[in-house]
């Protein structure tokens, strides 16, 4: 059986190659601006989806079309406003986000023309 304790670590710390205290800070930095950069992605994610059309794809193979309005800041549920689940429309929809295999922009379906007396 191998002696783990000579192991390098797969995070970088304890056992294996000595690093120095500076190295240490040097990648606690570079990780705190990765998560910084990746929190900044996912927050404008978020915004530029807002109002946006969105067909998602649920467990159970349930598909249901809506109006993506907001996220919670736990991102564990979105809300979703004209959700259509095909058995009828709900103004206001709060979607648990780990029941969503798959969340897709869709185009909204075109504005029926109204007859107005003859003006178009």
């Amino acid at each position: 059986m191998a002696n783990t304790s000579s192991l390098p670590s797969p995070l970088g710390g304890g056992g294996g190659v000595a690093r120095t205290e500076e190295e240490g800070a040097r990648d606690h930095a570079r990780e705190c601006a990765v998560r910084t950069e990746m929190r900044q992605r996912t927050l404008e994610l978020w915004l530029n989806l807002r109002n946006q059309r969105v067909k998602l794809a649920l467990h159970g193979g349930v598909e249901a079309c809506g109006v993506f309005q907001a996220v919670d800041a736990k991102h564990e549920n979105l809300v979703i406003s004209s959700l259509d689940s095909g058995i009828g429309v709900v103004p206001v929809a709060l979607v648990r986000w780990s029941d969503v295999l798959c969340m897709e922009t869709v185009e909204a379906p075109p504005t029926p023309a109204i007859d107005a007396g003859g003006v178009t």
